[in-house]
């Protein structure tokens, strides 16, 4: 069995795999046209891939869609490479995510991978397809607080008031069980303010600067979402007792 034979039913071998591959590569087609039609060879985590015939053969797609499945593993990468998809990929993703959302593998990575995809669409503004993604994962993990987190976020990021209230009610379960979670206060601090339930926010804020949440987000105190917190005292407050806790004259 040549190499090629052994990549792909590698990677199809799996039904689910076989589905992701067949929506990566619709969804990021154009892209990986653009590397196999440029590129003769290239480098990824120091191993070389020589493309011998730049035509778009089914190896090459599923060799990049191996390295796009892998970058979509990873949050950090994953979020970056969601603010470079058009919004008919986005679709296309949102679709997949709809479709499949019942026949959510039990494989960690697999989650991790169908978690942060359900992020990207929420992120640009699937929210329906985002929010039925999140809980079709969590009927298999129903308290897996990073889920739970991201999907409050998403609810939270509809900018609807409906959407602040469902969100508050997931991210007050959440400072229940980790009450002194810096990201947890964090997020619940904006839609709090999102609401208007000012003092409550500022609390919130408060506890975050306690355990050092600036740390992760130096300057979580000035982003446009506080905006309506800027003219109150307490607020004023908050942001002396941070400078203090940085050693900031």
């Amino acid at each position: 069995m040549h190499t090629s034979d052994v990549v792909i039913q590698s990677l199809v071998s799996d039904g689910f795999w076989l589905v992701l591959v067949i929506a990566v590569i619709a969804a990021f087609r154009n892209e990986i046209r653009n590397l196999l039609n440029s590129l003769g060879s290239f480098k990824i985590a120091g191993a070389s891939f020589e493309l011998k015939d730049t035509r778009t053969t089914i190896e090459n797609y599923v060799l990049l869609t191996n390295i796009m499945v892998e970058t979509l593993t990873q949050r950090d990468s994953a979020v970056k490479l969601g603010e470079l998809l058009s919004s008919l990929n986005v679709r296309q993703l949102a679709r997949f995510a709809i479709k499949y959302a019942e026949d959510v593998p039990e494989d960690a990575k697999q989650v991790e991978l169908l978690t942060n995809i359900a992020l990207i669409v929420g992120q640009r503004g699937e929210i329906d397809s985002a929010i039925l993604f999140f809980d079709a994962l969590l009927k298999q993990r129903p308290r897996d607080l990073d889920i739970l987190n991201l999907k409050a976020n998403v609810f939270s990021n509809s900018n609807s008031p409906a959407g602040s209230l469902q969100a508050e009610r997931i991210q007050d379960d959440l400072v229940a069980e980790r009450p002194m979670s810096g990201i947890y206060r964090f997020n619940r601090a904006i839609t709090k303010t999102k609401l208007n339930k000012f003092d409550e926010a500022i609390a919130d804020l408060d506890v975050a600067i306690d355990v050092d949440y600036w740390k992760r987000k130096p300057d979580f105190l000035h982003g446009p979402e506080f905006q309506p917190l800027h003219k109150l005292s307490q607020f004023q407050e908050l942001e002396a007792k941070l400078r203090a806790r940085r050693g900031v004259a």
